[in-house]
């Protein structure tokens, strides 16, 4: 976690700090990243840098709790806006979260600190509970009653395995192995299947 200090930075120091960070994570492994590259790319003295924060694994968790915000900032805003059912929130999330991952540095940034975690810090235990506490806020904004016989932990769950079959067919249109129509398809092939089971 950053110190106080850099918290009461202002927020465009904040973000020039980050932000530079954020280049060195795409600009090449996470583990090759220095001090020195931070300082020198923030244009920072070392020192202030150790008034910031800790060491630079606290830095780099600190970029991905700032990405993991910034998507959770995101999704809140999406289901305040709308009155949305539990499905309708799923069928229209492709599109819009395919437009946010492909828009923005999210993607990139986010799976790279997630796929080299152990650089990071990142505590998956944690990660997972957030997770959770967060799909359930989610829920908390939408009408769920065509879900109502399941239990919150069963809505949590048809959740997930909501995000598996989306996070996947994102995944396959941003790495190019497949088209925006065909994983479309695919998805809401699987979503008729969570919505209504395999019965004709």
């Amino acid at each position: 976690m950053p110190k106080p200090t850099f918290l009461n930075l202002s927020p465009a120091k904040q973000t020039h700090i980050l932000e530079s960070t954020v280049g060195l994570i795409l600009a090449g492994p996470i583990q090759d990243i220095t001090v020195s590259d931070i300082v020198k790319a923030s244009k920072i003295p070392r020192g202030s840098f150790y008034q910031y924060f800790e060491h630079l694994q606290d830095l780099l968790l600190h970029v991905y709790e700032s990405f993991i915000e910034r998507f959770e900032t995101y999704k809140m805003q999406q289901v305040q806006s709308h009155a949305y059912t539990l499905f309708s929130l799923f069928e229209d999330s492709f599109e819009k979260d395919y437009l946010f991952f492909t828009t923005s540095d999210f993607q990139a940034v986010y799976g790279k600190l997630f796929n080299e975690r152990k650089f990071v810090g990142l505590d998956l235990m944690a990660h997972e509970k957030g997770r959770i506490s967060f799909i359930q806020k989610v829920l908390s904004h939408v009408n769920t009653d065509a879900v109502k016989h399941l239990s919150l932990v069963e809505q949590t769950d048809l959740y997930i395995l909501y995000l598996r079959i989306k996070n996947g067919e994102l995944h396959r249109v941003i790495e190019g192995s497949k088209t925006y129509e065909d994983a479309h398809a695919t998805f809401q092939f699987y979503l008729r299947i969570l919505q209504r089971g395999v019965k004709a």
